[in-house]
């Protein structure tokens, strides 16, 4: 623990020295237990039972998965726990994930639950000194199965604390900042829930138009060969044109600028690809069994020339593309009939490929398609950078408001 007797950071007003406590001393310490489960009479109740794998996600905890009846509490040595004094805390596997009980309730023998004395600690201000008591906890606990901290250690889990008004104020302030981050959290999931929405629904498939489209437009979608859209693309680095500065990761479609490793001398032999280019990743993830065909939105660059490339035909629309090639669900089909096994990858057979077809909106529509999902990209984008920076605000004042 740190020597220090006050924090950095503190609201105005507050100037007295923290004492050192023991966690035994401000909460009484409980365990859990589990009703038999040949009794049929001690579940299904209206109690809750907590597993640790409940716990851990959110700050705050209102309803189990399963739950006891009062015989099967009566019955075990689980606990009933009070709603708002009650953090519950994972002794075993995953050590120190805490979450505050809103309504009564009870756990699995896998917590060392913290049933506070309100007169001592804010409960906020104790779930917000989590991370340090949980790397307390990790460190004193022991077994050969699995890890797991005892009661007698979890109360003697050390903690610095102010005085019960000044542990209010910052309380108050993390539970704040934390509604605030679970805000923008769901915000960021319902972005990403529409983007998948419309990826769903805004292309065609198996039919000659989308599920949804844009006002005025109404015509089939033109079925087209692949063959007729792209051709191969065998352009090389010859002269050097591009530096291993202009190195492309295909994975990622980004320059890596320091290159892939490759020595100077043999950039000569990689394959360019320029802006619309389609490139061919064939490491076989759970998202993309059989690879993925990625556009070129960032500019001309060279690439390995273990990987395949397209070119198109004409100019296409870099935005509808980027979309539709890198949406598997779209492109499984064209995959399966179009690539197979290499020695470390998936390998594209562009004879196949070519003969693979596809529905095709006008070009206006693409257009329009391409912009709605690059607007819900963006803000999608835009949410987890703002929840990053909440993050990192949050951290710096875990770091300067605790002793």
């Amino acid at each position: 623990m740190s020597k220090r007797k006050t924090p950095i950071l503190r609201f105005k007003g507050f100037n007295n020295a923290w004492e050192q406590r023991k966690l035994g001393d401000i909460a009484k310490i409980v365990g859990g237990g589990t009703p038999s489960t040949k009794n049929s009479q001690y579940w299904n109740g209206n109690i809750n039972w907590y597993s640790p794998t409940e716990i851990g996600k959110n700050a705050f905890v209102n309803e189990s998965k399963k739950k006891i009846t009062k015989a099967g509490l009566q019955h075990s040595s689980a606990k009933l726990l009070l709603k708002n004094k009650t953090i519950l805390f994972t002794s075993r596997a995953n050590i120190g994930d805490l979450a505050i009980m809103t309504s009564d309730g009870a756990t699995n023998q896998g917590f060392q639950s913290w049933v506070i004395d309100q007169l001592k600690i804010d409960i906020y201000f104790l779930y917000s000194l989590g991370n340090i008591l949980k790397n307390q906890a990790i460190k004193l606990a022991y077994g050969s199965t699995f890890l797991e901290i005892s009661n007698k250690n979890v109360k003697n889990l050390q903690l610095k604390i102010p005085n019960i008004q000044e542990q209010k104020k910052i309380g108050s302030l993390f539970k704040i900042i934390d509604e605030l981050l679970t805000l923008q959290k769901r915000k960021y999931e319902e972005l990403k829930l529409i983007k998948k929405f419309l990826l769903q629904n805004m292309f065609a498939d198996k039919v000659p138009y989308p599920n949804l489209r844009f006002n005025n437009f109404t015509s089939e979608w033109k079925l087209q060969y692949l063959g007729k859209l792209f051709r191969r693309n065998n352009e090389r680095n010859k002269k050097n044109i591009f530096k291993i500065d202009h190195t492309i990761t295909v994975s990622k479609m980004k320059f890596n600028i320091n290159g892939n490793g490759a020595a100077p001398t043999s950039i000569c032999t990689y394959k360019v690809l320029r802006t619309g280019d389609v490139a061919f990743e064939g490491n076989r993830h759970t998202k993309y069994p059989f690879g993925q065909l990625i556009i070129n939105d960032i500019g001309d660059g060279i690439m390995s020339p273990r990987f395949a490339s397209i070119r198109p035909k004409y100019k296409l629309n870099i935005s509808y593309w980027k979309y539709f090639l890198h949406y598997e669900p779209l492109v499984h089909n064209i995959l399966v009939m179009s690539t197979k096994s290499g020695t470390l990858m998936n390998e594209l057979v562009y004879s196949d490929l070519f003969k693979q077809n596809i529905f095709l909106p006008e070009n206006s529509e693409q257009i329009k398609i391409g912009k709605i999902l690059n607007i819900i990209d963006y803000k999608i984008n835009l949410q987890k950078r703002y929840i990053l920076k909440l993050k990192s605000i949050k951290n710096f004042l875990l770091q300067n408001m605790f002793v």
